[in-house]
């Protein structure tokens, strides 16, 4: 997902909500965000929605574990 697209999907959110990962749809356990600051890697190839490839740098953010 792209920088862009996952801050408009987030700005039509109730801003006083936490955000929580699941992995692999476990809904069970919860990850947060860890902030130390945001890594940069890339390029990196990724599948394009319609069909084909494309090639990007990416931003990784650490998450962690929730209690």
């Amino acid at each position: 997902m792209k920088v862009q697209a996952l801050i408009d999907r987030l700005k039509r959110e109730n801003p006083e909500e936490e955000v929580v990962f699941i992995i692999d749809g476990n809904r069970s356990e919860y990850y947060v965000i860890d902030w130390a600051p945001f890594l940069h890697s890339g390029p990196k190839t990724f599948d394009a929605k319609h069909g084909g490839e494309y090639t990007t740098s990416v931003v990784m953010i650490k998450t962690k574990k929730y209690k």
